[in-house]
């Protein structure tokens, strides 16, 4: 969801000097998906098992939600949706980590990112990580290049 929420950001101020984004959420899944949620939203189903913890490392555990709310999670896909049609409105700089296993968003979102943006963007893949890569293996990697970056960006008049 920080992913999408971000993206959105970037499309409607255009005064951001850049964006970092890990294993964002912008092809949301299909009507298929959809349609099996709304079916659990109509029998009265209000809450999925919480994601969580999608996380290489066995030493490193998430603190998570138990439940996630399924209308909210529609609501994200709608969100998303809207996001990818307007990816072509992002001009900053992005960059992008992408976790090749990641068992929450499917790498087309990073794909779909990549192709679509109207500005540069930089995709590093995270080879140790899965969906929470900012608590996994790979964290002092986007640690260091996330500190790289914004100093980049923000070096310099506007």
């Amino acid at each position: 969801m920080g992913g999408t929420l971000a993206v959105w950001l970037a499309e409607h101020h255009h005064d951001l000097r850049g964006l970092v984004v890990v294993n964002p959420l912008v092809v949301a899944p299909g009507a298929e998906f959809r349609d099996a949620i709304n079916a659990l939203v109509a029998e009265g189903i209000a809450l999925a098992p919480g994601i969580g913890s999608d996380i290489a490392d066995p030493d490193v555990v998430e603190i998570t939600y138990d439940g996630t709310p399924l209308e909210a999670v529609l609501s994200l896909f709608e969100g998303a949706d809207a996001v990818a049609a307007s990816l072509g409105d992002v001009t900053c700089p992005i960059l992008l980590f992408s976790s090749r296993q990641d068992h929450v968003v499917e790498p087309s979102s990073g794909d779909r990112l990549e192709a679509d943006v109207g500005g540069p963007i930089e995709r590093v893949w995270l080879e140790r990580s899965y969906h929470v890569a900012t608590l996994d293996y790979d964290r002092e990697e986007i640690e260091e290049r996330t500190t790289a970056f914004v100093a980049a960006v923000t070096a310099g008049p506007r």
